[in-house]
């Protein structure tokens, strides 16, 4: 015998040997796991096949996919007009209580501007004293501006022309000499805290 005729007589003489042992339930370790991951594989396909095809035999109403995505759509629209409903509603209520909140700063910001008013003119008067008369008499224009804008008083006593065609005829109606002292000190001769 030659040996590639003992090579073919060991083989089927394995082979015999393997089919015995196959029969009497032996399983080489390698063909078991690859056997086990096909089984595995194919009850894993199959029951996945059944179980869908139970649910639509057992649960008809299920919806699918692009059902439930529509009902999802259409509640969410719902919610979103609600949501637009209110809105609208708060920013009909927010308008309405800032129209309220106007018409009260405007009735203050009047009540303030009237009671500005007599301030200005109270101002006037106790600033210029005695002399408010006088300016009536000489240079009315000059006393209603002075009367309206008392802050402008110290401003139109250091006045050069003030000083210079004015404050002489004051000084003359009031008997005294000397400047007229504005509430800053400027000038000199009447003291206007003095005055009655």
């Amino acid at each position: 015998m030659d040996a590639t005729t003992v090579v073919f007589l060991s083989l089927a003489g394995a082979g015999a040997a393997a089919a015995v042992l196959h029969m009497f339930g032996w399983v080489p370790p390698r063909y078991r796991r690859m056997l086990a991951g096909v089984q595995t594989d194919t009850a894993r396909a199959i029951g996945g096949e059944l179980t869908v095809a139970i649910s639509r035999l057992t649960f008809p109403e299920v919806p699918t996919a692009q059902e439930l995505s529509e009902a999802v759509y259409v509640a969410l629209n719902r919610v979103a007009a609600e949501q637009q409903v209110a809105m609208e509603k708060a920013m009909k209520e927010a308008v309405t209580t800032e129209g309220q909140v106007k018409s009260q700063l405007l009735n203050a910001v009047k009540g303030l501007k009237y009671n500005q008013g007599e301030i200005d003119t109270a101002l006037a008067e106790a600033i210029l004293g005695p002399a408010l008369p006088i300016l009536r008499q000489f240079a009315p224009s000059l006393a209603a501006m002075l009367e309206e804008n008392p802050q402008l008083v110290d401003f139109v006593i250091e006045h050069p022309l003030f000083k210079k065609h004015v404050q002489p005829r004051i000084e003359a109606f009031l008997g005294q000499r000397g400047g007229i002292r504005g509430p800053s000190g400027g000038g000199e001769g009447v003291d206007w805290a003095k005055l009655p």
